[in-house]
């Protein structure tokens, strides 16, 4: 690239190092960096070698690699940069949550572990992993700038215009002169700038300018066609486009605001119009980066108070269901087993993650209602008559009453899974006879998961079937008691059950 940089440095610039060999997510982090307050300085690589000769090349703040790629992943770059004794934290991207990839990542030196759907996550891991880098700019401004910020969204300080990013595009080079000494006498220091269009793409993905000036005249590629190819980089927000033309036709400058510009420049410039033009794009330009940190932030502030309530939730969730193990004779590890192989059985259905994991934490709560069934039936040793029996029979109801006020998704779906996890696939169950798929798909789930495991589970008052009879037994009831389509699945994942059933022994 032959663009010539007169960028300030300050320590908010980030030198990243990227093992990444998808362009776009290579980019979709490049902007996560920028939206978060870093000016990142980037390069990717694909290989162990191209790696080697850029960690020989300059020193880097960081190391960003996808945890596995075609040529190259994670763990191979984490002992690179130990073989090669460099001492830069590195951060492991990955589209999906492997809890045991994750472990082995992180023993084996990852600083971090990102999912690549939940990059707002990156700004708070380097502001502990990069402590430095989010202090205050060290450069030197001339005696325009105040040291003062505004308080006020609708406000920008000299501070802030001054340290505004910069690119200049013209294919003449006494052009580019004339407007880089005019921005220079004026305080403007963090400048690029190109005579060739070809360029501006790539230099705009890395440094991510807050105002483009750009001639419409150009060989190769005309303003109007590099404001085509810019909308596909900045997708996001409107351009940041000042055009520099001679052409004063009506024509000229419709077609370049359709294009996307945001104001003109007429050639010869007017030194102080050149300013005062550049001052209020870039004012509009700030207070919109402005905006979007505040989302950025309340956005965070959002997730982490819905964690806490979600977590708050399934505390409720863990505590009703111990108390209702106290009050049966069935153990917690029975409620962990089958909690584990409905999410199982859910993934296998289809699922989503979310879904999966709603599944895993309303399900152990499906005999909570056996808190109301009086100790004298709910722990007589022996059979119940038909009256006991009917008692017994509510804790169904009871289990749904108990959850069914609270609003929340996780609640919602206990108190359904409770109230239905009883009903059989031909309408002979309890408490509401449904049948077939008028019983929902997580208590069909769920009711299969808890037979099975039951079943195979000793008790004061039965020994545990073998492996083999519970599944001839799944299979017996299949169209009778359980959803035909569930038992199939279950036929499939019976080696990832047993494993379950072993890890969680009683």
């Amino acid at each position: 690239m032959n663009a010539i940089s007169y960028q300030k440095e300050t320590q908010t610039v980030l030198r990243l190092l990227m093992v990444e060999e998808s362009t776009e997510d290579a980019l979709l982090l490049a902007c996560a960096l920028r939206d978060g307050g870093y000016q990142p300085q980037c390069e990717r690589v694909e290989t162990e070698d191209a790696m080697i000769l850029a960690l020989k090349k300059q020193e880097w703040d960081l190391v960003i690699s996808d945890s596995r790629t075609t040529l190259f992943d994670g763990l191979e770059a984490i002992s690179t940069l130990k073989s090669h004794g460099a001492n830069i934290p590195i951060i492991i991207v990955s589209s999906s949550v492997d809890m045991f990839s994750k472990e082995k990542l992180i023993k084996a030196g990852a600083s971090e572990f990102v999912l690549k759907d939940k990059l707002s996550s990156l700004i708070p891991i380097l502001e502990k992993i990069l402590p430095k880098t989010k202090e205050n700019p060290k450069a030197d401004l001339k005696p325009k700038q105040i040291d003062s910020k505004p308080n006020d969204l609708s406000e920008t300080s000299d501070v802030e215009l001054l340290n505004a990013k910069i690119l200049i595009v013209d294919d003449e080079p006494k052009n580019v002169e004339v407007i880089k000494q005019v921005m220079e006498m004026a305080g403007y220091e963090n400048i690029r700038f190109t005579c060739d269009p070809r360029e501006v793409c790539d230099i705009y993905k890395i440094f991510w300018p807050d105002l483009v000036l750009l001639d419409l005249n150009m060989p190769h590629m005309n303003g109007f066609q590099v404001m085509e190819e810019l909308k596909k980089v900045e997708q996001r927000d409107y351009l940041p486009v000042l055009v520099l033309t001679a052409q004063t036709d009506r024509e000229s400058r419709l077609k370049a605001l359709r294009a996307g510009a945001k104001d003109f420049l007429l050639k010869p410039f007017d030194l102080v119009e050149v300013i005062h033009r550049i001052q209020n794009i870039l004012e509009v330009r700030l207070i919109q980066n402005k905006l979007r940190h505040q989302n950025f932030n309340l956005e965070e502030k959002v997730q982490e108070r819905t964690k806490e309530l979600y977590k708050t939730q399934l505390s409720v969730v863990q505590r009703l269901g111990r108390a209702a193990e106290y009050r049966d004779n069935e153990t917690g590890n029975h409620v962990l087993r089958m909690s584990k192989v409905a999410a199982l059985l859910a993934k296998h259905m289809g699922f989503d993650e979310k879904q999966c994991d709603l599944i895993l934490n309303a399900a152990p709560m499906h005999d909570v209602g056996k808190i109301g069934i009086p100790d004298g039936i709910l722990l007589k040793p022996g059979k119940h008559d038909l009256e006991e029996w009917g008692v017994m029979r509510t804790h169904a109801e009871i289990g749904y009453h108990i959850l069914a006020d609270d609003p929340s998704e996780l609640m919602q779906l206990a108190a359904k899974i409770a109230l239905e996890h009883h009903e059989k696939w031909d309408g002979s169950g309890y408490p509401k006879g449904l049948k077939g798929e008028e019983i929902s798909i997580e208590a069909r789930i769920t009711t299969v998961s808890d037979v099975f495991d039951a079943l195979t589970s000793e008790r004061p008052y039965k020994r545990a079937w073998p492996v083999e009879d519970a599944i001839k037994y799944i299979e017996d009831q299949k169209g009778i008691s359980f959803d035909p389509q569930i038992v199939e699945k279950f036929k499939n994942v019976v080696p990832d059950i047993i494993r379950i059933k072993d890890q969680f022994v009683d």
